[in-house]
């Protein structure tokens, strides 16, 4: 949006460009702590730069000894949000089911900017490039695309710098601008 205020004599005008916060979601599946580690740590980056972040954990039906099953217990909404990011654990050397199932049920993302992350324990050529086809491929589906992605590798010695290589990428956000005339 454009302000001008007129001013007699004066054709100078000078246009000053504010960010306009963006309203980002968060919906993670983890079931060590790991990728919600790595989701609150971008939440509480974004929030700092002044975006509205939101939280959302994909909980997984259990059973009756206790073990996720995948089948998600509800499918949260991705449709009010400016951004949507993504984050699952590798498991099985493949995506883990419960965002597999997440993915599939989600309402159409209709060209939303989508950021996708992934942790895992072992060398990223263990499912890793898998799990990130897989997120390409779900996201694709329901009319988008990946603009972003990361891995964690949660035993390799440089994790810290992945994460950091993540918040930096992941929080570089081009974000929508309103000017306005000084």
């Amino acid at each position: 949006m454009f302000v001008y205020q007129w001013r007699p004599y004066d054709t100078s005008v000078v246009f000053r460009e504010k960010e306009v916060s963006m309203n980002i979601g968060i919906i993670y599946y983890s079931q060590t702590g790991h990728t919600e580690d790595v989701a609150r740590e971008l939440e509480q980056v974004l929030t700092s730069q002044g975006h509205t972040v939101t939280l959302v954990k994909l909980i997984s039906e259990l059973t009756s000894n206790g073990m996720p099953t995948g089948k998600l217990s509800q499918v949260p909404p991705a449709q009010s949000y400016d951004l949507l990011i993504l984050g699952s654990p590798v498991q099985a050397f493949r995506l883990a089911l419960p965002m597999l199932n997440y993915l599939e049920a989600m309402d159409p993302l209709n060209g939303k900017p989508v950021y996708v992350y992934l942790t895992k324990q072992l060398r990223p050529f263990f499912g890793g490039k898998k799990a990130l086809r897989q997120l390409d491929d779900g996201v694709a589906a329901k009319g988008s695309t990946v603009s972003k992605n990361a891995i964690v590798q949660w035993s390799a010695k440089d994790q810290r710098q992945q994460i950091a290589s993540l918040l930096t990428s992941f929080t570089a956000i081009p974000t929508p601008t309103a000017f306005s005339a000084t």
